[in-house]
C-alpha cells in the first residue's frame, strides 16, 4: 500500500469512525441485501455487538496498517477464525461489495445523488469526497455524467429569531422525523431514535437554539441560516433543498421564511439562475450535436432533439 493511500484510508476512516453505529448498520444492510443467505450465519448475535467488533476491528487495522508485522499475524488469526463459521472464499467479495457506499456507486454509474442527515454537514464530508472523487472516472448509466449532490434539510428563516425558535418547537418535527424512519425503512436508523410507534420527541426552545449554535438546522435569523447553509457548501454539496413544516405553522410565517431565505440567503450561495443538473445536460447535447436517428431509447423526431 503507497503512502498516499495509507493515508486516505486513515483519514477517511477518522471521519467515518465516529459514526461508527451508522456505519456497521449500512454495511451489513447492504451485505444481507447482496446475499440474504449470509444472514443466518449471525443468528442469535447480537447487531450492535456484532457492529461494534467490526469497527473495532477496523480501528485495529488502519491503526497497524504501518506495523505489517503486527498487523499480519492478526489477520490471520481472524481469517482462520471466520473459516470456522462457515465463511467461503466468495463472500470476501460480497463484503467487499457492501462496504463500496451508495455514493461511491452512484458516482461509478454517474448519477446525481440525494441525501440528508441528522447530524452537522461534516457527517456527509468523506461521503461527498468520496463521490467527487469517483466521478471523474464514472461510466454514465445514461448518455452524460449528472455531477451532482443534492442535501435535503428543513428551513424556518425569519428576523425574528425567537419567533423561530418558539414556531419549530411546535411543529410537530420530531413526528414527521419519525415517519420517515418508520415508513421510509430502507434508511439505517440512527442511534437514539426510538422504535416506532414511540416518536422522537419535539424539540424544546433550548435545544433548538443548541442546534442552530451547531449548524445541525437551517434555522433561525438570515445569518444563522447563512452559517448552515455556507456548511453544506464547505462539504462540496453542490445543492441544498428545503421541505418546510408548512401545515403545522401559518400560511403567513410560511411565506415569510421563505421570501426572508430568498432575500437574504440565496444571493450569497445561488450565482447561477440556471440548475447544475442543466448545464451538464447542455454541455454534453452541445457536444453530441443533434441527433441523426432515433429508436425507442432515444427521443422521438417530433421532439427537440435537446
Amino acid at each position: 500500500m503507497t503512502p498516499d493511500r495509507r493515508q486516505l484510508v486513515t483519514e477517511s476512516w477518522k471521519k467515518l469512525s465516529p459514526n461508527g453505529a451508522q456505519f456497521g448498520a449500512i454495511f451489513y444492510g447492504r451485505l444481507f441485501e447482496i446475499d440474504p443467505t449470509l444472514e443466518p450465519m449471525f443468528k442469535g448475535t447480537i447487531l450492535n455487538e456484532q457492529i461494534r467488533k467490526l469497527t473495532s476491528m477496523i480501528d485495529l487495522i488502519v491503526h497497524w496498517l504501518d506495523l505489517p508485522e503486527r498487523l499480519v499475524p492478526v489477520l490471520k488469526q481472524l481469517g482462520a477464525r471466520h473459516n470456522t463459521y462457515g465463511v467461503q472464499e466468495d463472500h470476501y467479495g460480497k463484503v467487499g461489495t457492501a462496504l463500496i457506499g451508495t455514493f461511491e456507486k452512484a458516482a461509478r454509474m454517474g448519477l446525481g445523488v440525494l441525501c440528508f442527515t441528522t447530524g452537522s454537514p461534516d457527517t456527509l464530508a468523506p461521503l461527498v469526497e468520496k463521490y467527487k472523487t469517483e466521478i471523474v472516472n464514472a461510466e454514465p448509466v445514461g448518455e452524460y455524467v449528472n455531477d451532482n449532490v443534492m442535501v435535503t434539510s428543513q428551513l424556518l428563516c425569519l428576523e425574528d429569531g425567537q419567533m423561530v425558535r418558539d414556531i419549530a418547537s411546535n411543529m410537530t418535527s420530531g413526528y414527521q422525523n419519525s415517519l420517515v424512519f418508520h415508513y421510509l425503512d430502507t434508511f439505517p436508523t440512527p442511534p437514539g431514535v426510538p422504535e416506532w410507534p414511540a416518536l422522537i420527541p419535539e424539540p424544546t426552545p433550548d435545544d433548538l437554539a443548541e442546534r442552530i449554535e451547531a449548524g445541525l438546522v437551517c434555522m433561525g435569523t438570515p445569518d444563522e441560516v447563512t452559517k448552515s447553509v455556507q456548511a453544506y457548501a464547505d462539504i462540496g454539496a453542490d445543492q441544498l433543498v428545503f421541505g418546510m413544516l408548512s401545515t403545522t405553522m401559518p400560511v403567513e410565517v410560511a411565506i415569510e421564511a421563505v421570501e426572508t431565505f430568498g432575500k437574504h440567503v440565496i444571493p450569497q450561495f445561488d450565482h447561477d439562475l440556471v440548475h447544475r443538473t442543466t448545464r451538464l445536460r447542455e454541455a454534453y447535447v452541445a457536444a453530441r450535436g443533434p441527433r441523426t436517428s432515433t429508436s425507442l431509447f432515444h427521443a422521438l423526431d417530433d421532439l427537440p432533439a435537446t
